[in-house]
């Protein structure tokens, strides 16, 4: 069965010159390389990597040091989470799908999933999907992970 993978940006800063240009912390630093070393260790890979254009969120990509194939998605930028889903279905992808994005967005994908919780920085939920992810419906899948 096929999973998708989604992700919420790693940690932060307070301010920037835009919300769009705010860079990881420290903190998100040290989290998204916490999570590479567990996707590593776990042999998890990815067919697609789909990613805002922030700068948290290609930063969070870029520590993860992922070798996938990338689509930055300028839309993915506070998306919906309707929209996410559009991107995860065209994406191409067979087996898995990573989306690096942003609340509110990633959060209602994965509570229509049955998540029950909004997802923290750097928090990643694994749904797992009895379809193919091009037919992609979050309330179908189930929920069989995070970090």
């Amino acid at each position: 069965m096929p999973f998708v993978y989604l992700l919420r940006h790693a940690k932060a800063l307070k301010h920037g010159d835009t919300d769009h240009a705010r860079k990881l912390s420290e903190k998100g630093e040290s989290q998204a390389l916490a999570l590479s070393t567990w996707l590593v260790q776990s042999g998890v890979t990815f067919d697609q990597v789909i990613v805002s254009h922030s700068a948290r969120t290609m930063e969070t990509l870029e520590l993860l040091d992922l070798d996938s194939k990338i689509s930055i998605e300028p839309k993915a930028y506070n998306a919906s989470a309707q929209t996410l889903g559009e991107f995860i279905r065209e994406s191409g992808a067979q087996e898995s799908v990573l989306v690096i994005a942003h609340n509110p967005g990633v959060s209602d994908l994965c509570q229509r999933a049955g998540y029950g919780l909004e997802l923290r920085t750097g928090e990643l939920v694994i749904l797992e999907c009895p379809t193919s992810i091009s037919e992609f419906s979050p309330e179908t899948c189930d929920v069989v992970g995070n970090y």
